[in-house]
C-alpha cells in the first residue's frame, strides 16, 4: 500500500469516526481513504479555521480527540487563530497536513509548516519516512490526549506517495493508545496540610474549573462542599457545573454578579479543582487575596502556576475529593456554617436583574434584559458556545446551560469570531439537543460562512447575535481614554435576510416584543435559526 493508505487506516485504527476539513493537494487521498474505504463521517468546512474548531468544539463535548485536516500552505496558515485557541482551551486535537515535494523549491505553497505551528503552542510531528506510520500516527494522537493540546501531524507529499509493506497496524495502534497507568496515591504530608487548611477554614469556598468537567467529578465536589460547609462557584470554562445545587454562586471572577462578589469577599479559604487561577478567574488577585488557597490538579506545573497557593494536592478531582470526604467523615468534622439555611434562601430569592435598570426601547433591546428572557425563551436542554466580546458579560450571565460539560467557551485566545465553527462541532457531537451559540456583530462578520455548514448538514443550532453595530469592547474603551468612538462603529447589511439566502431562518428583534415570534420559531425550528438582536453601543452593560 501507499504510506497516504496506511495513514488512513492508523487514523481509523484510532478510534476516529468523524472528520473535519477543508480538501487540498496535499490531505486528498487521506480523506479519500477515511471516507470510501472506512466510513469517516465528513465534514466540509467552508474555510481552515473552521475545521479546526469544529474539531475542537467535536472534542470538548465528546471527550475524545477531535480530528482536522487541511491542505499545505495556506491551507496550514489559515488556522494559527484556531489553533492557538485550542491550545489555550487545551483540547485534545490532530491536525492532518501536509508539506509541498521537496523536489519542487520554487511551489507557490511552500512555507516553513513548522515554523507556522510553532508560537501557537501546538505539537508538530513530521512523518519522515514509510516506516512505523502506524506507530507515528498513534503516538501523534496519544501525545493529544496525553498533553491536552492540538497536535499537527505533517505529511510530506513526497512521503505520502511511497511503498510500504502492509503493516497490522490495529495491533500498533492498540499497543500505543493503552490507557495511562491508574493515578498514584496522595502525598501524605501535602493531604495533612491541605486537609488542616481546609477543615480550620470558617468560611471556605471550592472553585471547580474545566479539569473538574473533564474528571466528572461533579457529585465529588459537591460531596466536598456539604462535608465543609462550604459555597461552590466554577471558573468561566467550567460554567454551570453546578447548576441546579443550592449553593451555587455562579462564575467565579471577572464575570461574578454582584451577590456572589460580596459572598466570595467573605471567604477565608479558597479550594480550586481542577482550576488554574488564572488573573481572569481571581480577578486579577483580588479573589484570592489575604485567603488561603488550596489547589488541586493532575499536573504538578499547573500548580501555583499563576497565583500563589497554601495547600497542593496532586490527582484526579474525583479521587482526591471523595479521599477528602472520606477522612472528614472519620475524623467527625463538623461542617464550617458559610453554607448556612440563610445564604440558600438569599441565593433562592436572587434575580440577577434585580440591580439592572432596563434600557430596552422600541428600536433596541436591553442585552442584560433579552439574555434573562431567551434563558426562558430557548429549550432548557441545550448546549450553550459563547463567542468573545463585550456583549459576553450579559449573555453568560444570562443564559444558561444544563450542567457540566454542556458550556463551550472559546475566549482562550481573546480572539473573536471563533464561536460560529465551535458551535457547529458541538452540534455534529452533540445532535440530541439544541447548540446556542451567543456572539457579536462582530464576530459573526469574521465567520459567517459556516452557518452554512450548518445549513448544508442540518445541524439544530440558534444563532443570537448580540448587534450593537460596533465593536463594543473598543467603543468602551475609547470612551474611556476620551477618544472617538467613530472608527468602531459599523454600518453593517441587515443579517438575517443573509442568513435565509444561506437557507436558515432569519429572525430580527428590534423589541422585547418581537421575542414572541422568536419563542414560536424556536419552538417549530426544523433548520438553524439566526436571531439578530438590535442593541444600542452606548447602553451599559453588566449585571455587578
Amino acid at each position: 500500500m501507499k504510506v497516504h493508505e496506511a495513514v488512513a487506516r492508523a487514523v481509523r485504527d484510532c478510534g476516529v469516526q468523524t472528520l473535519f476539513g477543508v480538501q487540498g493537494e496535499a490531505n486528498l487521498h487521506v480523506i479519500d481513504h477515511l471516507v470510501h474505504r472506512h466510513d469517516v463521517r465528513y465534514l466540509k468546512a467552508a474555510r481552515e479555521d473552521g475545521a479546526v474548531l469544529m474539531a475542537d468544539g467535536f472534542a470538548r463535548l465528546t471527550g475524545s480527540v477531535g480530528v482536522a485536516t487541511v491542505t499545505k500552505g495556506p491551507g496550514l496558515t489559515n488556522t494559527v487563530t484556531a489553533l492557538t485557541t485550542a491550545v489555550r482551551a487545551r483540547t485534545p486535537l490532530v491536525l492532518l497536513t501536509g508539506t509541498t515535494r521537496a523536489d519542487d523549491p520554487w511551489a507557490l505553497q511552500r512555507i516553513d509548516q513548522q515554523a507556522v505551528v510553532a508560537p501557537t503552542g501546538a505539537g508538530y510531528v513530521r512523518l519522515t519516512s514509510s516506516e512505523s506510520v502506524g506507530d507515528q500516527v498513534a503516538m501523534t494522537f496519544r501525545r493529544a490526549g496525553l498533553e491536552s493540546r492540538p497536535m499537527v501531524l505533517d505529511l510530506p507529499l513526497d512521503v505520502q506517495g511511497q511503498d510500504v509493506q502492509v503493516q497490522d497496524v490495529h495491533d500498533l495502534v492498540s499497543g500505543i493508545l493503552a490507557e495511562p497507568a491508574a493515578h498514584s496515591e496522595l502525598d501524605a504530608g501535602d493531604l495533612d496540610r491541605a486537609m488542616g487548611i481546609m477543615a480550620s477554614a470558617r468560611r471556605p469556598i471550592i472553585v471547580a474549573g474545566q479539569g473538574a468537567v473533564r474528571s466528572s467529578a461533579q457529585s465529588q465536589i459537591l460531596a466536598l462542599a456539604q462535608r465543609l460547609g462550604a459555597p461552590v462557584a466554577s471558573t468561566l470554562m467550567a460554567k454551570d457545573i453546578f447548576r441546579g445545587a443550592p449553593f451555587d454562586l455562579g462564575v467565579f471572577g471577572t464575570l461574578s454578579t454582584t451577590f456572589a462578589q460580596r459572598v466570595i469577599g467573605e471567604a477565608d479559604c479558597v479550594i480550586a479543582v481542577g482550576a488554574s487561577l488564572n488573573p481572569k478567574t481571581t480577578s486579577n488577585g483580588t479573589m484570592v487575596a489575604g485567603r488561603s488557597v488550596v489547589h488541586i490538579d493532575t499536573v504538578p506545573q499547573r500548580i501555583g502556576e499563576c497565583t500563589p497557593v497554601d495547600g497542593t494536592l496532586i490527582g484526579d478531582a474525583r479521587h482526591v475529593c471523595a479521599t477528602i470526604v472520606e477522612l472528614l467523615d472519620k475524623a467527625g468534622h463538623e461542617p464550617s456554617g458559610f453554607a448556612s439555611p440563610a445564604l440558600a434562601a438569599e441565593l433562592a430569592a436572587y434575580r440577577v436583574l434585580d440591580d439592572v435598570v432596563d434600557h430596552s426601547t422600541r428600536a433596541t433591546v436591553d442585552s442584560r434584559v433579552v439574555s434573562v428572557l431567551l434563558d426562558e425563551i430557548l429549550p432548557s436542554e441545550r448546549t450553550l458556545v459563547n463567542d468573545a466580546g463585550r456583549f459576553m458579560r450579559d449573555a453568560i450571565t444570562g443564559l444558561h446551560a444544563p450542567g457540566p460539560g454542556s458550556f463551550l467557551s472559546t475566549i482562550s485566545f481573546a480572539s473573536m469570531g471563533m464561536g460560529m465553527a465551535t458551535a457547529v462541532g458541538a452540534a455534529v457531537a452533540r445532535p440530541d439537543r439544541p447548540t446556542v451559540l451567543v456572539i457579536g456583530d462582530g464576530g459573526l462578520m469574521m465567520s459567517m460562512q459556516e452557518l452554512s455548514t450548518a445549513v448544508r448538514y442540518g445541524l439544530d443550532l440558534i444563532v443570537l447575535v448580540y448587534n450593537n453595530g460596533a465593536y463594543g469592547a473598543e467603543v468602551s474603551s475609547a470612551r474611556d481614554h476620551g477618544l472617538s468612538v467613530d472608527e468602531s462603529i459599523f454600518d453593517w447589511a441587515a443579517f438575517a435576510p443573509i442568513a435565509a439566502a444561506y437557507g436558515a431562518v432569519g429572525l430580527t428583534v428590534e423589541n422585547l416584543d418581537d421575542l414572541d415570534f422568536v419563542g414560536t420559531a424556536v419552538k417549530h425550528r426544523d433548520r438553524p435559526i439566526l436571531v439578530d438582536l438590535k442593541l444600542d453601543p452606548m447602553a451599559p452593560s453588566g449585571f455587578a
